[in-house]
Parts: structure tokens; sequence; C-alpha cells
């Protein structure tokens, strides 16, 4: 006898979708149910049921899905055997699609029991969306996942409801578990963070809905060595492996999934042998995956030092495709089929680079408080260099076509000027040699201290010919023919006592701060001699020298400053404009600088 049951919506859970229609059909439980739906005591919680045909024949007139088709959408199968052998795969299926026989009971696959985050998880973007356009609430099968904390659809962090296991509690509504007082799984607001724990949920929900052929150790002991965690002697260097995995994944995010030490250590040995014996849990292996392919992206040397830490949404990995959902494309010539792909950190500048298919390469903030509206272009492609060069040749000025295409000012006129010299013709040779001609017997007929100077003012025009069509030529030729001066005729006015402590003071109170170094102050005052000890203003210049500390000091001062006149946007870009980066600052200070930007961040909601 079929039963009504309701539609399985997109990724549902099994036991999500018996527990909406045990609601609907007002069931105290559903024991009974599963117990036909199956044809045995199929337990809430179990993830790779068995009797499986059973089932969609019980199902095939309201869900109309075959065994198979059930099995590797609807559950875990394809997630859980993703390190498993073809014919492991393969007996496991049979077992899940037949009863169950008591003397021939289902396949082991390896659980993975470190995992504290035990409780079911929930996106909250997910729930407001289902309501707002009508949809059933359910339980999604890529939130349950060992590991999976992150939505990968709105790119947020999961909650946990405070009292529901998934292994018990799978089939009860959400809504009767969900808690205004529930809490986000992970609290880490680490970008960087961030894009690997996400990354991890992303390589997760992929495994289960696409599966595909199974890894090998090999692959595995290839990253491990092409990330540099193998010595000369083939010799694996574990003690770093463990200390840059946990410095990718964070303490948090290690604590949560039970990625100890000890579990590190166990895996890596795991690859010891030729091939990976029986079917273990695939969590570690993902998070490996994610972890090794991150280290090998980085430029140089895979070392986890402080610049390494997975700066790269430094992450930056390859795993492109993934941090960059929620996030838009405003290119001017942006089409429907172009791709926002994550490309790596920027080391020097700082912050994720995002680059779109339509040309453009975005730098987007490391900061927590940074979203879609910080995204800074600073690279257009050929496209939107081919659709400048033609508005100028229909004669469009440079600042109309900059506001078509979007472009900042400085690019539009980089452009521009690029543009002019282009369409200027070059003279012919011969005009050339006879410019030269004129300019070197110019050039050698004036006997006064500014040959160069005074050729230059009695024949512009010449002189301006050659700058533009003979450029190296006229600087090879002016440089060894200036004219010769006694060094007494260079009069140097070394600065004043006074003038110099009227630099410093301007240089305290410049913004961004400025470290008042000898070089700043004298740079200040305009004097550009030799800063030798002897000088009469050595012993002042050495007095007003600030130290490294407390310019660092004076900087947070400075960001306390903004933030008590609201003028503060973000720590992070206001420490860029002053030269710095947050790893400048002791660990001490660091903290501070959180403090005042979580200030900002409370007053700005």
């Amino acid at each position: 006898m079929a039963i009504a049951l309701l539609p399985l919506m997109e990724g549902e859970t099994l036991g999500s979708n018996f527990g909406r229609y045990a609601e609907f059909m007002c069931l105290r439980s559903t024991e009974n149910l599963r117990r036909t739906l199956f044809g045995y005591a199929c337990a809430p919680g179990t993830r790779l049921p068995s009797a499986i045909t059973h089932l969609a024949q019980q199902t095939m007139d309201y869900w109309n899905l075959a065994g198979d088709e059930i099995v590797n959408g609807y559950t875990e199968f394809r997630y859980a055997t993703m390190m498993s052998s073809q014919s492991t795969r393969e007996k496991l299926l049979g077992r899940m699609l037949t009863d169950p026989l008591k003397e021939n009971p289902p396949l082991r696959i390896l659980r993975y029991d470190g995992e504290r985050a035990k409780n079911l998880r929930y996106c909250s973007e997910c729930l407001a969306e289902w309501k707002r356009i009508g949809e059933p609430i359910y339980w999604k099968i890529d939130h349950q996942l060992v590991g999976a904390y992150y939505c990968i659809k709105h790119s947020c962090v999961l909650k946990s409801v405070a009292y529901g296991h998934a292994g018990t509690h799978g089939d009860l509504l959400v809504m009767a578990l969900v808690k205004s007082s529930d809490e986000s799984v992970i609290r880490d607001g680490d970008l960087s963070k961030k894009f690997a724990i996400e990354d991890v949920a992303k390589r997760s929900a992929r495994q289960r809905a696409e599966g595909g052929v199974s890894k090998s150790v090999k692959k595995y002991r290839e990253l491990l060595q092409d990330a540099g965690f193998v010595r000369a002697t083939s010799l694996l260097r574990q003690d770093a492996v463990i200390a840059a995995w946990s410095d990718f994944f964070g303490k948090e995010y290690c604590h949560l999934t039970g990625m100890s030490a000890a579990r590190i250590s166990s895996w890596l040995d795991r690859l010891s042998g030729r091939a990976i014996c029986g079917s273990p849990h695939p969590f570690m292996f993902i998070a490996a995956e994610c972890f090794l392919e991150h280290h090998v992206s980085l430029p140089g040397s895979f070392l986890p030092a402080e610049r390494c830490k997975l700066p790269a949404f430094s992450s930056e990995l390859k795993v492109g495709a993934a941090v960059v959902e929620g996030v838009k494309c405003e290119g001017a010539l942006h089409r429907n089929s172009d791709v926002l792909k994550f490309s790596g950190f920027l080391r020097r500048s700082g912050g994720w680079k995002l680059v779109c298919t339509c040309g453009i390469s975005y730098r987007m903030l490391d900061s927590p408080r940074c979203d879609a509206g910080k995204l800074m272009p600073f690279s257009y492609g050929s496209r939107y260099q081919t659709r400048f060069r033609a508005l100028i040749a229909k004669g469009v000025n440079a600042k109309s076509a900059s506001r078509e295409l979007h472009l900042s000012n400085s690019t539009a006129a980089k452009w521009a000027h690029r543009e002019r010299e282009g369409s200027d013709k070059t003279l012919p040779r011969r005009e050339i040699n006879g410019l030269r001609t004129e300019w070197r017997l110019l050039v050698k007929s004036i006997s006064s201290e500014r040959r160069i100077s005074t050729a230059a003012e009695s024949k512009p025009a010449v002189y301006k010919a050659l700058l533009k069509n003979d450029h190296d030529w006229l600087i090879k030729f002016n440089s060894s023919h200036r004219s010769w001066r006694p060094q007494s005729s260079y009069k140097v006015r070394e600065p004043t006592t006074d003038e110099i402590r009227m630099a410093w003071q301007e240089l305290l109170v410049d913004e961004p701060p400025v470290r008042s170094t000898a070089v700043a102050i004298l740079e200040k005052v305009g004097f550009w001699g030799d800063r030798d000890r002897n000088r009469p203003f050595a012993v002042l210049l050495a007095e007003l020298t600030e130290s490294r500390s407390a310019y660092l000091e004076r900087v947070i001062s400075w960001l306390a400053i903004l933030a008590s006149e609201h003028r503060l946007d973000s720590c992070d870009e206001a420490i860029r404009r002053a030269g710095l980066r947050l790893r400048s600052f002791t660990s001490e200070q660091r903290s501070r600088i959180r403090e005042i930007d979580s200030l900002v961040v409370g007053l700005g909601e």
C-alpha cells in the first residue's frame, strides 16, 4: 500500500520528511511509519538505512524516485563512501537497497566520533527565505555533515539547537527545536579561518551531491610533498604539519571537530600504507585536502610563518569558486556568463583578490566588517580597454568614458594619456637627426653655468620635440654635457633649531600619523643635504626622533580619537592608511585595536 508522503525538498533528510508527514497527519511518533516504509524497525537518525527499494515502492506514486536515486540524493552515501573502493561502494549500495539480513549485516563504514558539535544545525537565512516564499522548513543533509558549520548558499555560520541530537531527534520538526537563544556554532570572527571552515563545508556538500571516483593515498602524499612538508630524505615533517594544520583552521574549529594533534598524527600514519584500508570517514581527508591545497597555492615555502596564516582568503587558495557567493561584480561590461572567482591574498596591499572573467580584479579587505560594498577594483582587462579606446575614437572625452565604464578617474586619465601618446605620430628619423644636430650645436655654443637650462629656454620647441621623439638620446647627451660648477657654488642652507622643532610638531599632528624620524623631520623642513653627525642640529634630531614602539602607541591613540569623533570607518583601513598592517603591532596592542573596532561596530549598529 502506497503512503502519501509529502514531496521531498532539495537536500532534505529522510527523517525531516517523515517528521513533516507525521505532523501533517497528527501522528504521535514516526516509529510505526518507519516500520511501514522500510519493512523493518529503522531507527531515527540512521544515516545509511537499508531496504531503500522497499521505501521507493511505498512512495512511488508520490516521490516517483527509484531506490538508487533516493540513496544518492537524500542520504550521505556519496559523502560517506568518498574513500571507499568502487567494489565496496557497489556492495554497500546493494545492501542499502535490499532488506537487511541477520546473517549478513550491512558493510561497516567507519564513524567519526570526535565531533563535539553534534546537535542539529540550521541556517537562519534559509529559514527566513523559506518563510518569505512559503516553502516548508526542513533539516538539510549538508548542514548535518561533520565539520560543515557554514551554509554554502548564504555563506553564513550555522546555528545549533540547544537540545536535539541528529541521531535521536532527526524526525522532529525544525521549528520544534529552534529557539531564539540558539547560538552560532562558530564564534571566531577571523576571516581567514572563516574561509578555511567554509571551504570544508563546500567540499563536503559537493562530495555528497556529486560523488566521484575514490581518491587514493598517493594524491595526499603528493600534496604533502608539494606543500613542502617532506624532507629531502622523504621523511615527513609531522610536527610542522600538525602546527600548520591547527593554525590554518584555528583552535575553536579544531576543538569542535576533534581535530587534535593525536588525530592528525593518526591520519598521517594512515598514509604510510600503499592503500587506505576499509572505508574511513571522509572528514579528515576533506579537511586535509583543503589545508594542503591552500599551502600548495601559496608563493614560496609553505612554512607556517606569521604572514602565511591563511592569509590568503589567502586561501587563497584554489577553493576559489567558493568564497565569492553573495558577492557580485558590478562591472559595466559584466555579462551573465561571467564568473567572479577567488584568486588569492594580496601580500603588499593586504586583503583578498577576486577576479572576474569580465576583466576586473577586485581587492576586498580581510576585515570582519567588510562586505560586498567594500570591493575595490584595481585592475581592468582587455574588454574594458578595448571599449575605452572605441569611445575615445568616437570623440567621447575621458571623463564621460570613465562614467560609462565605471572606471576610476586615475585609470581613465592614464588610459587617455596612453591613447594620446599612441595617436601622435613619431617624427621620421631624418628629422630627428636634424634636431639632434641643432641641439648639439646649441648646447656647445653656451658657456654659462646653466648650459642645458639656457639651451632649453632659448629653443623650447627643439627641446620638447627631442624629449618626446628621442628621449633616451637627449637624456644621455645632456648628462654628459652639463656645465661644471665648483662646490662653492652650491649653497646649502642648514635648518635652524626652531625650524626643526616646528617641523617635528607638524609631524605629530599629521593624519594619518607619520613616524618622526630624522629623515621625516628634515624632509618636512625642506633640507635635502647630508645628515652628518657633526652638523649643529644633529643632537636635537636625535632627541626628537621617535622610537617605533612610541609611534605604534601614537597610532592606537589616533584610532581611539577617530572612533570617539565618529570618523573611524574601520581600524584595518585606517591602519593601512598609516602604511602599517595589523601584524605590525604586538598581541596586546592588537587586542586593544580590536576593542576599538568592536566599539565602532557597536556604534554603527
